[in-house]
């Protein structure tokens, strides 16, 4: 009965009047009815909506033996709104369904699992299983899922080629993430030989399925010709792309290339827009360059104090270059109270954050007790610190001090290495110095 005013072919449709049969099917045990009634429930079909009562019923489904019913309500149960989020029901619901070899299900069920509680072992083993599964059963997501843990070795052991190969999978399947993924594989030589021009493909094939971050790799290759000819134009565009879906990193690049006129017209008031944009899309390099032109009044007002508030942003997201941009304004009183204590701790965390400038800045204020107790043992280990990152003032400084004993033993010879790491990173002190210790 509830099948022949449910359909349109003999008789005219009438989904309230089928309703109360297939609820009633449903109590019965008929798993189809139950389906049926829930669909119709979660999007107003002929019903009033309501998809919490839905849910209800296709879970039912779900309980009674049909599999690819299981999804949907699992899915539901596991991103719902606090108030009716239920983890427990949606893993009961999700392994239901991956126990009757529905592929969605058993990925959503490692979604479950990647988000448990504390992030143990067990249950990124878990998850990594139950994506798994979804991939051999043939679901793209599961097969991006499986391969990123595997390239990572979250809850399973690293391994890269069996990692690149889901990835593979993935992308054949359709899934734009594992493309992306895949593309990075082939780019850095994790799991597959390293091919760029390969990484660019897949790039290719994960922007033109909606992976932002794909649009924004292929762009950074193109406007330094990477893996292909420098084409400036398509990169600028694929920035823009990524941009305008929400992509923080893509509103940045597109900044950088308008400030320096990269296959667009150079126009720092727009590169300052688009840096804003990238800022408030929570990517914290673009609050940084906005922070920077502020600073320097490069396309907009020049504002110490908007731009230590930016720097703030961007160093209290971890972003190492901002910690110690704002170490230097709070050192030197710029827009913000002089305070070298606090100066000093910025750029501490910059340090840590791998800055090699700041590792040198805090060594330089730690050798002369500026803010900090007076420790030149301490600062030579922040020197070298800067050094190791390829900051050549840090080599230099190490220099001098190890040329004359100070905050430890005197050595020459190892006072010319540092020095020449130094000249050829471009620091003239550092080519200095070791003109004067091969001239005497």
């Amino acid at each position: 009965m509830a099948e022949r005013y449910g359909a349109a072919d003999a008789n005219p449709r009438d989904v309230p009047r089928a309703a109360p049969y297939y609820e009633a099917a449903c109590k019965l045990g008929a798993a189809q009815a139950c389906v049926t009634l829930g669909r119709a429930l979660a999007i107003g079909d002929g019903v009033a909506k309501d998809e919490r009562r839905g849910a209800v019923f296709v879970a039912r489904g779900c309980d009674l033996g049909l599999g690819w019913a299981c999804a949907w309500p699992a899915s539901h149960y596991g991103s719902a709104t606090a108030g009716e989020r239920d983890l427990e029901t949606a893993q009961r619901l999700a392994a239901r369904g991956c126990e009757l070899d529905d592929r969605r299900a058993c990925t959503i069920l490692g979604g479950v699992h990647l988000g448990g509680d504390g992030g143990e072992a067990a249950l990124g083993r878990r998850a990594y299983d139950a994506f798994d599964r979804g991939c051999i059963l043939g679901d793209g997501t599961g097969c991006g899922f499986a391969g990123a843990l595997l390239l990572a070795g979250l809850g399973v052991e690293r391994d890269l080629a069996k990692g690149a190969s889901r990835l593979e999978r993935g992308c054949d399947l359709g899934d734009g993430f594992s493309c992306w993924r895949l593309g990075a594989a082939f780019a850095t030589g994790e799991g597959r030989p390293k091919d760029v021009a390969r990484a660019n493909v897949e790039y290719t094939i994960a922007c033109d399925k909606g992976v932002r971050a794909a649009c924004v790799d292929l762009g950074v290759n193109l406007q330094w010709g990477i893996g292909a000819g420098a084409d400036l134009e398509r990169s600028a565009s694929l920035f823009g792309k990524a941009c305008g879906a929400g992509d923080g990193r893509g509103c940045r690049y597109l900044g950088m290339s308008h400030e320096d006129g990269l296959g667009v017209a150079k126009d720092p008031e727009r590169a300052n827009a688009l840096y804003e944009k990238g800022c408030g899309l929570g990517d914290a390099p673009a609050c940084n360059g906005l922070g920077y032109d502020h600073e320097r009044g490069i396309g907009v007002a020049k504002d110490a104090g908007k731009a230590a508030a930016l720097y703030a942003k961007a160093c209290d997201a971890e972003y190492a270059r901002s910690c110690a941009n704002l170490g230097l304004l709070t050192e030197n009183g710029s827009g913000v109270a002089k305070d070298l204590a606090r100066a000093n701790a910025l750029y501490e965390k910059a340090c840590r954050l791998k800055n090699g400038p700041a590792c040198t800045y805090l060594g330089v204020n730690t050798q002369f007790g500026a803010g900090a107790a007076r420790d030149p043992g301490k600062a030579n280990a922040l020197y070298a610190q800067g050094c190791d990152l390829d900051h050549g003032p840090g080599c230099s400084n190490l220099a001098y001090n190890l040329q004359r004993g100070i905050g430890m033993a005197e050595d020459r010879v190892r006072a010319n290495a540092f020095a020449e790491k130094a000249c050829g990173l471009r620091n003239g002190r550092g080519c200095n110095q070791l003109g004067v210790a091969y001239e005497t």
